[in-house]
């Protein structure tokens, strides 16, 4: 029977008893629409006459077009003939089906009836390819070989992913997925790869005469619209969807014009828990592999080692299931572990020991009533970079159970790993579901050296590749420095150097140098701000405020020399800057200092006569509008500005 036409009845049945909207004389309309369907169903009980069916089905499609007319004036009539390419066919069945979901769905929200839930598909639309990389050997009685032939092929499909969900009386929603199948139609055949010979004639000694397979040629039905023109399929079974793939059949010709061979290795299963298989959902793609040769069980005539690579893209969202929340009466959720807002650092034991670059955390969850317990779902963060291990091991990237112990193992190369996370645990009952969510924050030990380099500390690995080390534009920042660089004095943190050595920004071991909170204080300065000049100001940094300022200062410095003094020599220099000050004395003036004075402002400040010239005023100065807690969002160091000790 048709797979629309019963369907199609209950649909006319709900729609009548519904009346939805619709006036006396449409709802006598799908009245008679209705008998004529249900007369169908009747007459068609198990027929095997194709062509009877094929009349049926056409009938079918011609009826939904009507009562789609009825319950939707607005919708395109979709054809019952087939269309002239794949791609089109495939679009063609996916309106069919979806033109039956929108309208079930819409009628089945205002039905009055003691039916059980009916079961609605939606289609969505998918691509993919598979790649087999087969061949085949056989061997003469005398143990010389008769046949070696290896092949690549790819063959494209389009088709439809068909969803079938429950709907939800009770709520007028659609419950979760349920039933999966697959179906497709093939775009393109093509032969990557051909390198084979077939032994001809035999002597006593072996082979003394072969044939080269030189050409190729499809099997007409395996292109649409032939018989065998699909190439993937899957269904469910129970909690399992089963997929299949077929390899195109082709016949490959030896230059002899006489001796031919097939595809042996012709087709490939596998078996997933729907939770698996539910990726594809999540993800928009499957990616499988299967060894097809006959050590591993495959096809016939497919030597070991031969393999199919399938992948399946998926084009289309699903509709979202409208689930109801549960209420206390059905079930509680109770997340014991995470806590809210827990934060969990990388260890950095020292010696070593086994939990050494280790982050683990605790998942520990119950229900009301506890029965419902085993079935609490976790969504668990990935950190890229690291190999997170789950115990017990649940077999699933979803563990499903009150308890685990999770643990990422190596810290990532990405900054941007650490941070706020979320850990969702969820229960679905069959009609209503609930879940409970808890942030989490990820650290680095921020002195420790495990970061992926492991040459530097994990400040410097992380911070320099965030926004603080390109205050202005991209910028060499190194770490530490040399005696040349001044890092060994007890006041310098940091230094740059001109381009004929290294034309680079070094930042001292913070570690070291501070310790603790990396606490700076600097003078607040500013020509533009009068009371920075009349009256001392001081602001403090720490953390990554201490790291941001320096390289804001040092590139200050650094940019200076590039602007005014990169290639001049030390006596041009002393002309152009007879007061020693840093700055060219034709500048000064205009700039708001002195060109015959050292340092204009603050000269004569017993604390602030430390400033050093008015360039160095300027190197202060660059940092009187940074904002302490900027780069806040990029600090995940412990101790740091959101771990602070």
């Amino acid at each position: 029977m048709p797979k629309g036409l019963h369907v199609l009845a209950t649909i006319l049945t709900i729609a009548f008893m519904a009346g939805v909207g619709i006036h006396d004389a449409h709802a006598q309309s799908l009245s008679d629409l209705e008998r004529k369907a249900r007369e169908m169903e009747r007459q068609l009980e198990g027929t095997t006459d194709m062509n009877q069916l094929l009349d049926a089905f056409q009938e079918t499609m011609r009826l939904m077009e009507q009562v789609g007319r009825r319950v939707d004036p607005a919708a395109s009539p979709v054809s019952p003939f087939p269309a002239s390419s794949p791609e089109a066919e495939s679009a063609r069945q996916r309106e069919i089906i979806n033109s039956q979901f929108r309208i079930a769905r819409n009628l089945f929200a205002y039905a009055d009836t003691d039916d059980e839930d009916p079961l609605l598909q939606e289609a969505l639309a998918i691509e993919g390819y598979i790649l087999v990389d087969g061949g085949e050997r056989e061997l003469l009685p005398s143990g010389g070989t008769g046949k070696e032939l290896t092949y690549a092929i790819e063959e494209k499909f389009v088709g439809n992913l068909i969803v079938g969900r429950g709907f939800d009386r009770a709520s007028g929603g659609l419950l979760r997925p349920s039933d999966y199948s697959i179906q497709t139609l093939s775009t393109d055949i093509r032969l990557l790869n051909l390198l084979g010979k077939q032994c001809v004639r035999r002597a006593s000694g072996g082979c003394v005469a072969w044939t080269q397979f030189i050409r190729h040629e499809v099997e007409p039905t395996e292109r649409y619209p032939g018989f065998s023109d699909g190439v993937v399929s899957a269904v469910t079974e129970g909690a399992q969807v089963r997929i299949e793939a077929s390899t195109p059949r082709m016949i490959f010709h030896g230059d002899d014009r006489v001796t031919s061979a097939g595809v042996g290795c012709f087709s490939a299963d596998w078996t997933l828990d729907r939770s698996d298989f539910e990726t594809l959902l999540e993800r928009g793609e499957l990616v499988l592999r299967k060894d097809m040769g006959r050590s591993a069980g495959g096809s016939p005539g497919c030597k070991p080692g031969s393999s199919m690579l399938l992948l399946i893209y998926l084009r289309d969202r699903l509709t979202q299931p409208e689930i109801r929340v549960c209420d206390s009466e059905e079930v509680q959720l109770v997340v014991h572990h995470p806590t809210i807002d827990r934060r969990y650092v990388y260890t950095d034991a020292y010696p070593l020991t086994p939990q050494y670059d280790k982050l683990v955390l605790e998942l520990d969850a119950s229900t009301v009533p506890p029965e419902h317990a085993d079935q609490i779902v976790w969504t668990i963060p990935e950190i890229d970079g690291a190999t997170r291990k789950i115990s017990p091991d649940p077999g699933s990237a979803k563990p499903k159970g009150a308890r685990f112990t999770v643990t990422y193992e190596g810290l990532p190369e990405d900054y941007r790993e650490f941070g706020k996370r979320t850990i969702t645990a969820s229960v679905a009952l069959d009609s209503c579901a609930t879940k409970a969510e808890r942030d989490v924050y990820f650290f680095y030990p921020r002195d420790a050296r495990n970061n992926p380099g492991g040459e530097y500390p994990n400040w410097f690995y992380y911070w320099r590749q965030t926004p603080a080390a390109r205050p202005f534009g991209y910028v060499d920042v190194r770490f530490g420095g040399t005696a040349y660089d001044l890092c060994d004095g007890e006041h310098q943190m940091a230094a740059y150097k001109p381009a004929h050595l290294f034309k680079a920004i070094h930042i001292c071991d913070l570690t070291e140098k501070l310790g603790g909170d990396f606490t700076v204080t600097l003078p607040k300065v500013s020509r533009n701000d009068l009371s920075t000049l009349l009256t001392k100001q001081y602001v403090s940094y720490s953390h990554i405020d201490t790291f941001a300022v320096l390289v804001i200062h040092e590139f200050t410095h650094f940019n200076n020399f590039h602007t005014w003094w990169e290639h001049k020599t030390p006596a041009q220099r002393e002309e152009e800057d007879k007061d020693g000050d840093g700055i060219p004395d034709r500048l000064g003036r205009d700039m708001g200092f002195d060109p015959e004075e050292f340092q204009t402002h603050w000269y004569h400040d017993e604390d602030f006569r430390n400033i050093n010239g008015d360039e160095e005023f300027l190197a202060y100065e660059s940092t009187y509008s940074y904002q302490v807690g900027t780069h806040d969002a990029h600090d995940w160091g412990k101790p740091g500005k959101n771990w602070p000790d």
